[in-house]
């Protein structure tokens, strides 16, 4: 039996057994794997820097300690440890309660100038030949919508539906994108689309993936991943040195994955841009 320690707990997953209280692990990566209870994951970090949204984050040493973990090995869970039986050992999961970490978006009112500092620390990180989605006439008419400054409720059900599970690997391209377009909204903007948003990505989640499904989940219920939670605070303090920083972490995820989120962030930018030239925000007529 083998105890390790829990550094970093997402709120929206404690106490660890709000889904169940048996589950599997689902996936293993280099850094992280992981569980499946229910229809839900819980994702299990050995990164310093990344706790998920839907997950926990272990000191790098006891991650280390997982080497004998396999796909489909059981896993139960308890209000405050999560005891994972692989066969070559017993792995005992636990923290203590003031880890627990709240991630959840929260809006930031900048100015024209603001938004004019922060599209530029993007495009500095943003590599465009590093976006997962291939360049076509259609995909180019939806950036053309998207940083419009003019999103009609049809045009955010186009988008939605262009781009959602497009792309490969576990979290597809078009996945990262959406979350780092809707993320800029959200923060940045009067998100009065908030509601026809999740209504139409939650409409659409059966589509992608079920580890990009649980990261738009998570942010339908106003939860992000670490590095974008960072990105927020920096913003919120007006500190451009971390937000620089919070944005270099980001560009580092995944293969692709953090220079889509910071292209749909891109493209937010410029749509909120225009909204505030206009002196409106949403159309709200479906047109």
């Amino acid at each position: 039996m083998i105890k390790l320690s829990i550094c970093g707990i997402s709120d929206l997953v404690y106490p660890y057994c709000k889904y169940g209280y048996t589950g599997r692990v689902h996936s293993i990566f280099h850094h992280s794997f992981n569980i499946i209870v229910g229809q839900h994951l819980i994702h299990v970090s050995g990164e310093r820097e990344f706790l998920s949204s839907f997950g926990i984050q272990l000191e790098s040493q006891d991650f280390q300690k997982l080497q004998g973990l396999q796909i489909d090995d059981l896993v139960t869970l308890k209000k405050d440890k999560i005891i994972i039986y692989s066969q070559t050992d017993t792995y005992i999961l636990s923290g203590p309660e003031n880890v627990v970490q709240n991630m959840m978006v929260f809006r930031v009112e900048f100015s024209q100038d603001e938004i004019e500092e922060v599209l530029g620390l993007v495009e500095t990180q943003l590599s465009f030949n590093k976006i997962g989605i291939e360049a076509s006439s259609d995909f180019h008419q939806i950036q053309e919508m998207m940083r419009s400054g003019h999103l009609s409720l049809t045009a955010i059900e186009t988008i939605i539906q262009f781009l959602i599970g497009r792309g490969l690997g576990l979290t597809p391209s078009g996945d990262d994108l959406l979350l780092g377009y809707f993320w800029g909204m959200r923060v940045l903007s009067d998100y009065l689309i908030q509601k026809e948003v999740e209504i139409y990505l939650s409409q659409n989640l059966t589509k992608t993936t079920i580890i990009s499904r649980e990261y738009l989940d998570a942010f339908l219920k106003g939860f992000v991943s670490s590095p974008i939670y960072r990105l927020n605070k920096s913003l919120e303090r007006r500190d451009s040195y971390s937000a620089n920083k919070a944005i270099q972490r980001i560009a580092t995820i995944g293969h692709t994955s953090g220079y889509d989120f910071l292209f749909g962030l891109f493209l937010s930018l410029k749509c909120i841009q225009k909204m505030k030239m206009r002196g409106t925000l949403y159309e709200t007529e479906k047109s």
